[in-house]
């Protein structure tokens, strides 16, 4: 074959291909358009920012100061935006020492290859020993403590939007705002840990906010997060440990009495998910959501 030939064959070839990888290009921007996907996600903010949660709750208050990591931590954690904060039983029954907390959330949003931050991988690499096998358990969050009240406008059969209302020493007070889907059915991703040095047991559980809905694990959160039609993304990962329990049981029973008054002011500092999809269906920007409403 002449060099002349070899040449026209190789040029018909590199048409070919350039010709089949443009027309895959243009074939996948048309599925794109069409199931409405977003592969780049905006960031998007709450009005506060973690640290302003209340320092005293009506059952709880905080003690000591909030933890302020290095700037190597905050680097290792992928967010400025957390607390790590200690709160005690105020009234604890006679029979029994005042139950002591410790809370740490974290807020993150816009981006899609975050690994989150949980306690059976954190607390592992720090020397802890996982005592017991992993468990979702129900949090059962009581809604007389926040007065909810489910909002039947914006709730489906499939998802129910309730509302709480902010107590009095929150930034909004005595106002309500919207829990993330299904709140009633939040539940905590929970382990035992223990030291080697010591016969005390660490709780520790978390579960995440995304996106307004919520699930308890670190695997499911991109999922919900990230899902491919969102435009906005966001995800806040609620994480309780205390030494002041012997049992899976007391652990879910103290978080369960911390939360049902912090829920609704951990909403306040995410989005409300419900208003950033109304702005967007009225053509206005939804990185105005968010806050309470009467």
């Amino acid at each position: 074959m002449s060099t002349r030939s070899t040449r026209s064959s190789r040029r018909f070839a590199f048409v070919v291909a350039l010709g089949t990888l443009m027309a895959g290009a243009i074939s996948l921007h048309a599925v794109v358009t069409a199931l409405k996907i977003t592969v780049k996600k905006i960031p998007i903010e709450a009005k506060y920012k973690l640290p302003s949660l209340p320092e005293t709750l009506p059952s709880w208050k905080s003690v000591g100061v909030d933890e302020k990591m290095t700037a190597e931590m905050v680097e290792e954690l992928g967010t400025e935006n957390y607390i790590s904060r200690v709160y005690v039983e105020k009234d604890p029954p006679k029979d029994r020492q005042p139950l002591v907390l410790s809370l740490h959330c974290a807020y993150y949003t816009g981006m899609i290859d975050t690994v989150p931050h949980v306690p059976d991988r954190c607390l592992v690499g720090a020397g802890w020993s996982i005592a017991s096998a992993g468990q979702v358990l129900p949090l059962n969050l009581d809604p007389e403590v926040g007065q909810w009240r489910l909002e039947k406008d914006i709730s489906t059969a499939d998802q129910r939007v309730f509302s709480a209302r902010l107590g009095p020493d929150s930034k909004a007070p005595n106002t309500r705002i919207n829990l993330p889907r299904n709140a009633d059915e939040i539940a905590m991703r929970v382990n035992a840990y223990s030291e080697p040095k010591s016969s005390k047991k660490l709780y520790a559980g978390y579960f995440f906010i995304a996106n307004g809905g919520h699930c308890a694990d670190a695997n499911d959160v991109r999922l919900l997060a990230f899902r491919l039609q969102d435009t906005y993304a966001y995800y806040l990962k609620v994480q309780v440990s205390t030494t002041s329990v012997e049992n899976e049981a007391e652990y879910v029973s103290a978080c369960r009495g911390i939360l049902g008054e912090l829920l609704p002011e951990i909403m306040l500092c995410a989005p409300d998910w419900v208003e950033l999809q109304r702005n967007i269906a009225a053509g206005k920007d939804p990185r105005a959501s968010g806050g309470s409403r009467p």
